[in-house]
């Protein structure tokens, strides 16, 4: 076996060099998956992306930009919940914060069993900027 100082101290670079790869593929590894964790548990918070569109939905009175966010089997559910919400926020203030709520609520509910995942209730919670920046990517239209 060749072992020269210079080729042992090429493979002791190489060894160096292959540690550092690694610990930066398990960083990697360990931030990719705190962040899927994040983007997918965003949905249901007053910030994510499903409820400012479906609040600016019920400003139009119109169901159709929502049904994007649940399944083709849930839109009858959506659609009845949309209609009973407008009905009750025309009578006050206080009528049109729990019928928003209540269509609130039961939208996320319906998309969050659709990702297979269960619902806690709306949450208060900041978006990470990452995961904003995403939702406004994704939401912005392609340029040609």
């Amino acid at each position: 076996m060749h072992a020269c100082r210079l080729c042992i101290g090429k493979k002791g670079a190489e060894m160096k060099t292959g540690y550092e790869f690694l610990r930066a593929a398990a960083v990697v590894v360990v931030a990719c998956s705190l962040s899927a964790n994040l983007a997918r548990a965003h949905c249901d918070t007053m910030k994510g992306p499903v409820i400012p569109e479906a609040k600016a939905a019920l400003g139009k009175g119109d169901v159709t930009p929502v049904l994007k966010w649940i399944k083709e089997g849930d839109e009858a559910e959506i659609k009845e919940a949309f209609a009973k919400a407008l009905l009750v926020r025309a009578k006050g203030p206080e009528a049109q914060e729990l019928a928003d709520k209540s269509f609130l609520e039961t939208l996320v509910r319906l998309h969050r069993a659709g990702e297979g995942a269960p619902y806690a209730g709306l949450k208060d919670e900041a978006v990470a900027p990452i995961v904003a920046m995403a939702d406004k990517a994704v939401a912005s239209p392609l340029i040609a």
